[in-house]
């Protein structure tokens, strides 16, 4: 068992590759126990680099606790300890944060997140880890990508789906190729794969927003927190990690409404941190050009069928979302729950 004792020292980059490390595992769930025992099915089969100690943090954000007897299953057949925590208070953010003081409280090095909608490939572990061990970085990122659906699609379920495929696909090469060229500070990282060094979260203080309790964003808001403290950032391509995407959100119209709700919680974080001159060049500019890009889309469609209409209907809610929020709209992204 690993001791609660006080908050561990940073260890210098240097250090990393020799010294025994704590690594939290995380992952924050909320009435979905089908996809919780997915993804503690992928932990049972992660390879555990030397020198690392994993503890599986899991963070219950609900009024009381109903996943025990899915965590009860998994304590003797994951590669480490397994820890519980019960957050009350809805909301995303405060799940994470909650993971971020467990894991504090367990002495641990760093902090991992995923979601439990998602698996992890078995060298996840090892691929972020080493990623971190080799580098200066302490904010770091993965590829996901999306499972093949359990069960069968309707042709228009098939079509969103097969554009998210290829959209996916786009978002991990470009990273790559950031990444590459030496500038993996433009990829944002978000928990849906996701290293932090504790040295963030003790020296820096940084935590997620609970202002954004329903709205989506705070990890995103984290990331930029993290990059203005000149954090370095970090990106593990073969760090892989597979959504599960439900068959609700695999029509068009959610595709819009995503895309909606995103964009209009980045504008209005734009606004909250004063950051007017980008806030006036998104809607000046940045609108007209997507709603350009709209009609190149359309345009485009016969070839590239999918991919093309996923990217219109989210194209389409970025540019609702901004508008919307200009006039005070605010985003319910994750009060509804999808999936089991």
């Amino acid at each position: 068992m690993i001791a609660e004792t006080a908050p561990a020292q940073p260890i210098p980059p240097a250090q990393r590759a020799t010294t025994p490390l704590v690594v939290a595992i995380g992952a924050c769930t909320r009435q979905r126990p089908k996809m919780l025992e997915r993804l503690l099915a992928s932990f049972e089969q992660l390879e555990i680099p030397d020198g690392v100690t994993p503890v599986f943090v899991i963070v219950e954000n609900d009024t009381e606790a109903t996943s025990h007897m899915v965590i009860d299953q998994f304590r003797d057949r994951l590669p480490g300890v397994v820890h519980f925590a019960l957050e009350t208070v809805p909301g995303i953010p405060m799940a994470r944060n909650r993971g971020l003081d467990e894991a504090a409280s367990l002495n641990a090095d760093a902090m991992l997140y995923v979601d439990d909608d998602e698996t992890v490939d078995p060298q996840w572990l090892t691929a972020l880890v080493t990623a971190w061990r080799t580098s200066s970085a302490e904010l770091i990122g993965g590829p996901v990508r999306l499972t093949p659906p359990e069960e069968d699609l309707t042709g228009p379920q098939n079509t969103v789906y097969q554009g998210m495929v290829k959209r996916f696909a786009g978002k991990e090469n470009r990273a790559a190729e950031k990444a590459a060229a030496g500038q993996a500070e433009r990829v944002t990282v978000v928990t849906n794969n996701w290293l932090c060094d504790m040295r963030l979260y003790h020296v820096l203080g940084l935590r997620f927003d609970e202002a954004l309790q329903f709205t989506g964003g705070s990890d995103t808001r984290f990331f930029r927190a993290a990059r203005e403290a000149s954090v370095e950032i970090g990106w593990a391509p073969d760090a892989i990690v597979y959504e599960t995407v439900p068959p609700a959100r695999l029509t068009l119209p959610y595709q819009f409404s995503r895309g909606r709700d995103q964009s209009a919680t980045s504008f209005g974080q734009k606004m909250a941190e004063g950051k007017w001159g980008d806030a006036v060049i998104s809607i000046l500019i940045f609108v007209p050009l997507k709603a350009l890009a709209l009609v190149l889309i359309v345009l485009s469609l016969p070839v590239t069928r999918s991919q093309g209409l996923v990217a219109l209907f989210r194209q389409s809610g970025w540019i609702v979302g901004r508008l919307s929020r200009l006039f005070g709209r605010q985003s319910g992204l994750y009060k509804k729950i999808t999936g089991s």
